[in-house]
């Protein structure tokens, strides 16, 4: 049976004591643990030793990048090191990636923030300012990564239980979704054929009765007007973030339709949003994804996408659910 892979990406020397501690709990887990000091990758004699080791990410299922106080091994690829590299190859990938930075580094980070253009400034807790660097664009990345401050292996393996533990619960709900769905999609299909088969009949009759001819037509007209309207209310629906919106928050598919056709910014839209909302949770659609699945949703209807302005950037950015990707200047038409 296969096993999930989990690749540690950290430093050595300084890392070494949780490395091994973090192979013990992935190995007590039942999962395969890949760490390049027990012979985990496989090298060649074709290419250098360290792309051996981003080859190995294309492998694995979960990447644990380990971040202390040592820059590490400089690697052939820029201006970052092996362990770098590793993580944003992982990244690239879309592996699931766990990134835990030590609390002192983190700590001191926000005071690279502030002194980042001033070459002159020492820093305690790491011994290169590309570290730094690097974490800087780790928070920049269009999709989060869970970063995790730590100060033992303990706290970093009680995390990833916790997280591994809501993975596979989301695993067997999915897997009981998609159940209920296949079910349900084989009696919409039935339904659009006996629906299908009424409209012909309905059609040819009221054609044929002896009512007046625009009577009829507009009759039909209607009708047709009333099932593409349901068609596109259903498709809106099963969007992921409003189907959120329906069943976390109990709000009306209706009233999400009336505020897509009424609002005219995803400001506005926002706050309609919010006022149907018993106790919003703060920053509830605050969101860049949602705010993206809202426009899936306008362009559903036939309506123009929200426009990702300033003032929307400055709203997702300052919120506490932000991705924190609002650093480059995003234009919608």
């Amino acid at each position: 049976m296969a096993k999930p892979r989990v690749f540690i990406s950290s430093t050595f020397f300084d890392l070494r004591q949780v490395r091994a501690d973090l192979e013990r709990f992935i190995k007590d887990l039942g999962y395969d643990c890949v760490r390049n000091e027990t012979g985990g990758i496989p090298y060649g004699k074709d290419q250098k030793l360290e792309e051996y080791c981003y080859k190995e990410i294309s492998e694995i299922d979960i990447l644990v990048g380990i971040v202390g106080g040592r820059f590490g091994t400089e690697a052939e690829r820029g201006d970052y090191s092996i362990t770098q590299i590793e993580i944003k190859t992982a990244i690239e990938q879309s592996k699931q990636v766990y990134i835990f930075i030590e609390k002192n580094v983190l700590a001191e980070y926000e005071t690279y923030l502030i002194n980042k253009d001033n070459d002159a400034v020492k820093y305690r807790f790491v011994e290169d300012k590309r570290i730094y660097q690097f974490i800087e664009e780790i928070y920049l990345l269009p999709k989060n990564n869970i970063v995790q401050p730590f100060e033992t292996a303990l706290e970093i393996t009680y995390f990833l239980r916790e997280q591994w533990a809501g993975l596979f619960r989301d695993l067997l709900y999915q897997e009981t979704r998609k159940a209920q769905y296949e079910n349900i999609s084989l009696k919409v299909n039935e339904l659009t054929e006996v629906a299908a088969t009424l409209q012909i009949y309905l059609e040819n009759v009221l054609t044929n009765v002896g009512k007046e001819k625009n009577e009829t037509e507009n009759l039909i007209t209607s009708q047709k007007k009333r099932l593409e309207s349901a068609i596109l209310t259903q498709r809106v629906k099963e969007l992921p973030y409003i189907d959120h919106l329906i069943s976390s928050h109990e709000i009306k598919i209706n009233t999400i339709i009336d505020l897509l056709h009424s609002t005219n910014t995803y400001l506005d839209f926002m706050s309609g949003v919010e006022q149907n909302i018993i106790d919003p949770p703060i920053g509830c659609i605050r969101d860049i994804d949602a705010f993206e699945e809202v426009n899936k949703a306008r362009k559903i209807l036939s309506l123009l996408e929200y426009e990702l302005n300033d003032e929307v950037e400055k709203e997702l950015d300052n919120s506490p659910f932000s991705k924190k990707i609002i650093s480059k200047k995003r234009t919608r038409k």
